[in-house]
């Protein structure tokens, strides 16, 4: 039977998350099934919704101890027994923070060939899509308006900005949450 190495998170984190409280360790990796993939990852996607995870009392489903951190990942499909996925084919998915994933393929998205397959984790993945939906469905921006970014340097907010700009916002300002951040921005 095959295996994989996958990151485990095996003690919740007090203060500033260390490597004391992750282990890689190998997993058996079950046969593919009927509308399933095998996938290879080359990318891994740390996203800030993640340490709100590793604790046992916030508000989001917490990560299982001692099992394979879930997370967004990109890699190339090895192995298929799914209809309009082949070998070879660029995926991204949510089985991340591991080498090897059996994943059913209802929840992939093919990466389209020509743009930087990293792309798909950041301005192009979830990132970048709450900072497009966030900006121009929910808050609803229009050419002219004033906008302000709290986190603007972050993947999220800096996103926002661009966005902003290129939709005519009337002026852009954002918060950081310290010098270095603000210079970048």
């Amino acid at each position: 039977m095959a295996s994989a190495l996958a990151w485990e998170l095996v003690a919740r984190p007090v203060g500033v998350p260390d490597e004391g409280i992750f282990a890689l360790r190998s997993h058996d990796l079950t046969a593919l099934s009927e509308g399933e993939v095998l996938v290879e990852n080359t990318w891994l996607s740390v996203d800030p919704y993640m340490r709100g995870r590793m604790g046992a009392d916030k508000g989001a489903q917490p990560f299982e101890l001692h099992r394979p951190l879930e997370g967004h990942a990109l890699g190339r499909v090895l192995d298929s027994r799914a209809a309009g996925v082949e070998p070879g084919d660029v995926v991204v998915h949510f089985s991340g923070w591991r080498d090897k994933a059996v994943v059913a393929a209802a929840g992939l998205l093919k990466v389209r060939p020509g743009l930087p397959e990293q792309a798909y984790l950041g301005v192009l993945g979830g990132p970048g899509m709450t900072a497009y939906f966030g900006l121009l469905d929910v808050a609803a921006m229009r050419e002219g308006d004033v906008v302000f970014v709290s986190g603007a340097a972050g993947a999220v907010g800096s996103t926002v900005l661009q966005l902003a700009k290129h939709k005519g916002a009337g002026r852009i300002i954002g918060s950081a949450g310290g010098a270095d951040k603000a210079a970048w921005l």
